[in-house]
């Protein structure tokens, strides 16, 4: 495997920790086969797809693993890495590992003294002129700052070719949430703490236009949608939208439909009252 180039822009994704998901939720077993198929293919089709196609390409993106992956999971992320030469996959023991983050400094190339990390989750994407936009913030003008994108769309997928989209200005949303650091004391996002208040610590610059997609998938109590206040779209339209937003062709029909509960009887009660699952447009 050919050494990875040096970049002054990292992002960091923590694909598999042993943590509870959502508030009070227990661990999950991230590499039950079911749930890991469902998350890998997902991080193919949307997240991956979504920095495969970046305008600018000086950045890297490393994959955080708990390292007890199964060895044949292992071998999958190794083809990722040998398909996208910005990629790298890192094992780290935990605890003990997760909290201090000198093993990205050997992928940084730093750009004035300067370097930028962002974060994103392996099942959400950002526009495809995402890190250009980060690039402009490589001065020494910006350092300690916090970077963030807040219009953030959400996106649901409810039959075979019809989903849910809402959006949001969400100030501090982690979806691309960057940190502007110094050769000196480098610190990644990562280390800043709850991405809800790091303007405690830092100043926060906010910039306009679109920011990133999240995709809600169920499996996780914190990553939901507002049902009441969301767009009903046909695949075509979800297209259309993603183009508009200067997105990837990503394939949110990936996402598997939520279960029906109370929470959502609405949705079942509006379906049912418009027909829409039978009147679905024919490919």
């Amino acid at each position: 495997m050919s050494e990875i180039k040096r970049q002054p822009i990292i992002g960091l994704v923590q694909y598999s920790e042993h943590i509870p998901l959502g508030r009070g939720g227990a661990p999950v077993d991230v590499f039950a086969p079911e749930y890991f198929e469902y998350r890998f293919k997902i991080f193919q089709e949307i997240t991956l797809k979504s920095l495969q196609t970046q305008t600018d390409k000086n950045f890297n993106l490393l994959l955080l693993h708990a390292d007890d992956m199964p060895d044949k999971y292992k071998e999958r992320f190794k083809v990722l890495e040998q398909e996208n030469t910005f990629l790298r996959n890192i094992y780290l023991a935990q605890p003990s590992e997760w909290g201090t983050y000198d093993f990205v400094r050997e992928h940084v190339c730093f750009r004035d003294g300067l370097s930028i990390s962002f974060r994103i989750d392996n099942d959400d994407a950002v526009p495809r002129d995402f890190i250009a936009r980060l690039n402009a913030y490589l001065s020494p003008a910006f350092k300690g700052f916090v970077i963030s994108i807040p219009r953030i769309i959400y996106i649901s997928r409810l039959a075979s070719r019809l989903f849910l989209k809402t959006q949001y200005q969400y100030w501090l949303h982690p979806v691309g949430l960057a940190y502007v650091t110094g050769k000196e004391n480098y610190q990644t996002i990562l280390m800043q703490g709850d991405h809800t208040l790091v303007y405690r610590a830092h100043p926060v610059i906010m910039l306009p236009g679109p920011g990133g997609i999240q995709s809600v998938n169920g499996f996780n109590v914190v990553n939901r949608i507002d049902y009441l206040n969301a767009d009903f779209l046909w695949l075509e339209s979800l297209k259309k939208l993603l183009k508009e937003h200067n997105f990837a062709d990503l394939d949110f029909t990936c996402l598997k439909s939520p279960k029906w509960n109370h929470s959502n009887s609405y949705i079942s009660e509006y379906l049912r009252e418009r027909d829409l699952l039978s009147r679905q447009p024919k490919r």
